[in-house]
């Protein structure tokens, strides 16, 4: 059985592979294409790192699923082939439209990919459409190779956790692009870089498996007195500053400064610089601004929380209710309560015999019969 689940996570890691190298080798087929430029096939040169990588991990694959557990090689790969030519694609888009006198003459057009020894993809889109295509498929990949994937020590919760954040940050990413529907943003050579570097970083992520689940042990905590209180409070700035180095405090900051800061910053950059004010921009800025707040005061929680505090509360609320049952067994012993006590008759082995009291609460939606029992 060991054998056969070997062999399906080495089938589920080539699979992952083989979508990689088909979506960089498209690209790069295209781009050629596109430029006219053969030189440019010196590209697939990133595949031969790839299919090493696939080799050193089909063979050692126990070993990897251990060790590379917060980075994926292959992704990184995979990016690396697959960003410069969608990089070379976009500027010659940027450069048509800069030359061009509107956008008929470059989206009427429909042309397919060329020969190679007899072997093309019956396709045919335009090339704005092209560049679209290949980018929305390369999230799509990302997304579909990571749960192909070994998941390794991940549980299958945090994996599912970490599918719905990726596409989440697909979605977000893909966004990025709405910018250059706008004329300012076109003629804007520099601007057209800056957003071009700002997305290749944000697709950086996908090579960190940083998750925010958290599964913390459930520990006895005693009734704390004024001193505990006094020590947990001279304890919370070592605290606090052993919590930055948490998964979930560094999963905080890699979305921070790789996708949502920089995103706010181009965004707020087009709008005070050319004036753009549009539905799409102003949804947009708000939007990241809005999770850029939520994020920072996220961290703030995280890093001032007191260990054992929710303990503490539920420690609380367990006095209260001993005070209530103290109270409620005076009142029964002087025949204001709503039910008689009644005696145990069976104790547990190995437990003292007691009385177990019954009250009763009504509200307004129903009524509440808490039990309790007091030890002779």
């Amino acid at each position: 059985m060991a054998k056969k689940t070997q062999l399906f996570a080495i089938f589920q890691a080539f699979l992952a592979r083989l979508l990689f190298f088909v979506h960089s080798f498209v690209a790069i087929w295209r781009c050629t294409d596109v430029l006219g430029n053969s030189k440019l096939w010196l590209l697939t040169l990133s595949h031969v790192a790839l299919i090493i990588e696939t080799l050193i991990t089909c063979c050692f694959l126990i070993i990897l699923l251990s060790s590379l557990l917060r980075f994926s090689p292959a992704i990184f790969i995979f990016l690396s082939a697959s960003v410069p030519p969608i990089w070379f694609l976009e500027l010659d888009r940027l450069d048509k439209y800069a030359t061009s006198v509107g956008h008929n003459n470059i989206t009427a057009v429909t042309e397919s990919l060329s020969n190679i020894q007899g072997i093309t993809i019956p396709l045919k889109l335009s090339p704005s459409l092209w560049v679209t295509v290949i980018e929305q498929i390369l999230l799509l990949f990302l997304i579909l190779g990571r749960w192909i994937m070994p998941k390794g020590e991940i549980s299958r919760d945090a994996l599912s956790q970490l599918l719905f954040v990726y596409i989440g940050m697909s979605s977000d990413i893909m966004e990025l692009f709405v910018l250059f529907e706008e004329e300012q943003v076109l003629q804007d050579t520099y601007l057209s870089y800056a957003i071009l570097t700002v997305w290749t970083v944000s697709l950086l992520q996908f090579c960190m498996v940083l998750t925010a689940t958290k599964n913390p042990k459930k520990t006895r905590v005693t009734l704390s007195n004024t001193n505990e209180n006094t020590r947990a409070a001279e304890c919370r700035p070592t605290a606090c500053c052993g919590k930055f180095c948490t998964t979930e405090v560094w999963s905080i900051f890699v979305s921070l400064f790789f996708q949502d800061g920089p995103f706010l910053v181009v965004r707020m950059y087009v709008m005070v610089k050319y004036y753009l004010i549009t539905y799409n921009t102003i949804f947009f800025t708000c939007k990241n601004m809005l999770v850029v707040v939520l994020l920072l005061y996220r961290v703030f929680v995280v890093c001032t929380r007191v260990p054992g505090e929710e303990e503490s509360e539920k420690e609380t609320v367990h006095q209260v209710t001993v005070q209530n049952m103290q109270r409620n067994q005076k009142l029964n012993s002087i025949g204001l309560s709503a039910r008689t006590p009644s005696p145990e008759t069976v104790a547990p082995s190995g437990e003292k015999l007691g009385l177990v009291f019954q009250s009763q609460t009504s509200g307004m939606l129903g009524y509440h019969t808490p039990k309790f029992s007091v030890p002779l």
